[in-house]
């Protein structure tokens, strides 16, 4: 009798989270799901990039020193495309995961803006705060109008990068001056995440578009607001010298008035749009495998 006893025991104690792959597969896909398509996104950005830079017409010009940050950006490309694919994969699996979250909370109801934006915000956050170590330490700071090199990468790829931190102990002082540019990252990243669904949803129902149209349509309208969420703190922190960031905007607003904010904004379109948009497109064609 005693043996049976423990026996039932022991199958009542069997550790809860032995879970098998394919039950856990459905709140892993999307972050698989955004890895992929970061990673073709970083492709359709780095080929045409890398067969300007390697051809052999352009190579007297690729050893000319006006041309240096090219070289420098051109060279850093596959780490660019690595911590993108892994900070992107975190981005989108975190925010279709809290937007399943709060549509099961809203029994079935689609989100409000304000909830897609806090969903947004969780999401950015977490993607800034995890890709800065990375963008900081491997990547070089190179001024894409100018073409000049601001700071250049501290080590010679991300791999070396963990050895070195890992092994020097100095894990935390990765995130030294990570505000200016988690600052931007966030307002770039709630800007598209939480104006896509809603524009696509908007889109397609209401107008009438086809699938393929509302996506673009929606992508369209993400990067616009991927830019316009971005560039008034890039305008602010650009005066960061002066004060904190409240004391610059205020003295902004006096001296230059409200629309001293977006100065720049069909520039900062230009870097942050096409990105977007490739990106969601394809987000949405792997989401259909």
């Amino acid at each position: 009798m005693s043996f049976i006893i423990d026996q039932n025991k022991k199958k009542k104690t069997k550790p809860e989270y032995d879970v098998p792959f394919i039950l856990r597969w459905p709140s892993l896909k999307p972050f698989v799901n955004g890895g992929l398509a970061a990673f073709l996104q970083g492709l359709t950005l780095y080929v045409p990039f890398a067969a300007i830079y390697y051809s052999p017409l352009l190579s007297p010009i690729r050893r000319s020193p006006r041309f240096l940050g090219f070289n420098i950006l051109a060279k850093s490309c596959p780490d660019g495309i690595v911590i993108r694919t892994l900070s992107t994969s975190l981005q989108l699996g975190l925010f279709e995961t809290l937007r399943n979250k709060a549509i099961a909370t809203n029994d079935g109801m689609a989100l409000t803006l304000y909830q897609e934006a806090a969903c947004g915000l969780i999401a950015g956050a977490a993607e800034a705060y995890f890709s800065f170590p990375f963008v900081s330490a491997c990547l070089p700071q190179v001024d894409p109008t100018t073409l000049s090199v601001v700071q250049c990468a501290k080590y010679r790829s991300m791999f070396d990068a963990i050895y070195s931190l890992s092994a020097n102990k100095k894990i935390s002082a990765l995130w030294t001056n990570a505000g200016p540019y988690v600052k931007t990252r966030m307002g770039t990243n709630v800007g598209m995440l939480a104006s896509y669904n809603p524009s696509l949803c908007y889109l397609r129902d209401s107008c009438g578009l086809s699938e393929a149209r509302a996506q673009l349509g929606a992508s369209v309208v993400s990067a616009f607001f991927g830019a316009a969420c971005s560039v008034p703190l890039k305008n602010v922190l650009a005066q960061g010298e002066s004060g904190s960031s409240l004391d610059c905007a205020l003295k902004i607003l006096k001296s230059r008035g409200p629309l001293a904010f977006f100065s720049g904004f069909s520039r900062q379109f230009a870097l942050v749009g096409p990105p977007i948009m490739i990106l969601w497109f394809a987000y949405e064609n792997v989401r259909k495998l």
